[in-house]
C-alpha cells in the first residue's frame, strides 16, 4: 500500500498561550504502520500516542498532544515548518522504496586515438569506469572529444529490451543480369532495341544510427546488476557502383557500403556506476577523414525506485 502526504498551513497555541503557525501533514501509509510504531496493531487510535511517541523517539519536534493522527491508514502530523524536512525521510527509512524497474544507459563517445592512448599509459583500468568518464567531460566541454549518442531503455529484471533510432536502408541483394533481344527490328531511327538492364530481384533492409539491447538482472543480494547488452552504430560510409564503376551507364547499381560499431558483452555493476564495455572505429569515418579517433562505448544502470507511500495534495 502507498502513503499519501498532505501539508499545509495551521495557526495554533503552544503551551505558553502564544501563536505559531503550524504545518499539518497528511499521508497514506501501509497496513503494518502499527507495527513499524510498536503498537501491534493495523490502525491506532485517533489520539495517536503510538505515533507521537515513535516521531518524537526519532527526533521530530511534536509540540503537543494531538498533533499526530493515525486512522485508516492515513497519517497526519502537525509539526513546525522546520520540521517538515524530517518527516518524508523517516517515512523512506520505515518503507523503504522498491525496485520496480531498471534504467541503462549507453553512450558513445569520440575520442582521439593519441589521447586515449596516453590516457592509458597512465591509468590502469578499474571495475568502476566512473573517474574515466569525468576526465571525458572535461575532454568534451574543451572540444577533444565528442559525445556521439547518448540512449537509454528501461527494463523489468530478466526482461530483454531494446532502444533504437535511425533510419532503414532498403538495398538489393540480386540481380538479374542484362539481356539483348534475340531479334531486332529498326525503321532507320535510333531506337532502343530492347536491351533489358540489371534488374534487381531480392532487397535486404539494414538500420543504420544507433540500437541499444539489453538484458539486467538484479543480483541476489538486490544491489549489483549483471548486464547483458550490446550497443551498436551503424552508418553507410560509401557506395560501390557495379558493374562498371568508372561509366556513367544506366545499367550500373549502386550497393551501400556499412560501416558498424558493435560491442556485445556481459558486465556486472553497480547502480550509478560506470563501465567501459569497448571500443571501436567511428561508424562514419567521412566526419573527420583526417583524424585518427576511437569511439568509446559506456554502460550505466539505474534501478527505479516507487515509494510506498504517497503525499496528498494541499488542502
Amino acid at each position: 500500500m502507498r502513503l499519501l502526504f498532505v501539508c499545509f498551513a495551521l495557526v495554533g497555541l503552544d503551551s505558553t498561550g502564544s501563536s505559531e503557525e503550524l504545518s499539518v501533514l497528511r499521508f497514506r501509509v501501509p497496513s503494518h504502520f502499527g507495527e513499524i510504531i510498536g503498537s501491534g496493531t493495523q490502525a491506532v487510535g485517533t489520539d495517536g500516542n503510538e505515533a507521537t511517541n515513535r516521531l518524537r523517539a526519532e527526533g521530530i519536534a511534536i509540540p503537543e498532544e494531538g498533533s499526530v493522527i493515525y486512522q485508516d491508514g492515513i497519517l497526519s502530523v502537525r509539526c513546525e515548518p522546520a520540521q517538515v524536512a524530517l518527516v518524508e525521510p523517516l517515512l523512506d527509512l520505515w518503507f523503504p522504496p522498491e525496485v520496480d524497474g531498471i534504467i541503462v544507459t549507453a553512450e558513445f563517445i569520440e575520442v582521439p586515438h593519441l589521447d586515449y592512448s596516453d590516457w592509458l599509459f597512465e591509468n590502469r583500468f578499474e571495475s568502476d569506469a566512473t573517474r574515466l568518464r569525468i576526465i571525458l567531460a572535461d575532454w568534451i566541454r574543451e572540444g577533444r572529444a565528442e559525445l556521439l549518442e547518448t540512449v537509454s531503455v528501461s527494463s523489468k529484471s530478466g526482461q530483454r529490451s531494446k532502444a533504437q533510432s535511425g533510419e532503414e536502408i532498403i538495398y538489393p541483394t540480386e540481380m538479374d543480369p542484362p539481356e539483348i533481344p534475340n531479334e531486332v527490328t529498326l525503321s532507320g531511327k535510333d531506337a532502343d532495341p530492347g536491351v533489358t538492364y540489371l534488374s534487381p530481384t531480392a532487397f535486404e533492409t539494414r538500420d543504420i544510427g544507433h540500437t541499444l539491447e539489453v538484458d539486467p538482472v538484479i543480483g541476489y543480494d538486490d544491489t549489483t546488476i549483471d548486464l547483458n547488452l550490446s550497443p551498436e552504430l551503424v552508418n553507410v560510409s560509401r557506395f560501390i557502383r557495379y558493374p562498371r564503376p568508372e561509366e556513367d551507364d544506366p545499367s550500373n547499381v549502386d550497393f551501400p557500403v556499412f560501416r558498424m560499431a558493435k560491442v556485445t558483452t556481459q558486465v556486472t555493476t553497480l547502480p550509478g556506476r560506470y563501465q567501459l564495455i569497448g571500443s571501436g572505429r567511428p561508424a562514419d569515418l567521412s566526419r573527420n577523414p583526417d583524424e585518427d579517433t576511437l569511439v568509446l562505448f559506456f554502460a550505466r544502470a539505474d534501478l527505479k525506485k516507487q515509494r510506498r507511500w504517497q503525499r496528498l495534495a494541499r488542502q
